[in-house]
């Protein structure tokens, strides 16, 4: 994670931290420029769980499409 959002991830964490018994859980995705991370603070889990997928086991490429919508899907 960098940048800006490795900070506000930290900040979130040290709330969760400090803020004593959750009784729900905390999505935190990270929007690189190249790839997206996303992790699941939870409680019964380990302290923070990366989610993983079945290609690159924690992070996923970041692709945005433009289209003209001339092909249907639009």
């Amino acid at each position: 994670m960098g940048g800006m959002g490795a900070r506000g991830f930290l900040a979130a964490l040290a709330v969760l931290c400090c803020a004593g018994a959750a009784h729900s859980a905390v999505l935190g995705i990270d929007y690189g420029s190249e790839f997206i991370k996303v992790s699941i603070v939870a409680p019964g889990r380990t302290p923070i769980s990366i989610v993983i997928n079945e290609i690159s086991k924690r992070k996923s490429t970041a692709a945005v499409s433009f289209t003209d919508g001339r092909d249907g899907t639009a």
